[in-house]
C-alpha cells in the first residue's frame, strides 16, 4: 500500500475499509465451515481453516487466490465492496 494511506485513530494507525478495497488488500473467500482456526503451513503456500462445529478442515492455495485476484475472478462483492473470492477458484482441498 502507498505511504499515507493509513490512518491515526486513538493513537492508533489503521487502513479504513474503503481503502483496503481500493488498494486491492483485502478480499473475502466465502468459508463454508463455520471457521475458528487459521493455520499457515511453513512454506506459507497454504492456509487451513477449521471448522468449530466440524471436524473438518479446508486447504487454501495461495498460488490459487493469487491467480484469482490477478485475473479479477470474483463472485461478487459483499455489502460495503469487498472482492469475493469463490471458493472453488482458492480451495486446494
Amino acid at each position: 500500500m502507498r505511504q499515507g494511506k493509513a490512518q491515526e485513530l486513538n493513537g492508533i494507525k489503521v487502513i479504513r475499509l474503503e481503502t483496503a478495497v481500493k488498494e486491492d488488500i483485502l478480499f473475502f473467500v466465502p468459508e463454508p465451515k463455520s471457521p475458528h482456526g487459521n493455520d499457515i503451513t511453513p512454506s506459507g503456500g497454504y492456509n487451513i481453516i477449521g471448522g468449530k462445529l466440524s471436524p473438518t478442515v479446508t486447504a487454501y492455495d495461495g498460488e490459487k487466490i493469487k491467480k484469482a485476484i490477478a485475473d479479477k475472478k470474483f463472485a461478487g462483492t459483499d455489502d460495503y465492496g469487498v472482492p469475493i473470492i469463490r471458493l472453488e477458484d482458492a480451495m486446494a482441498a
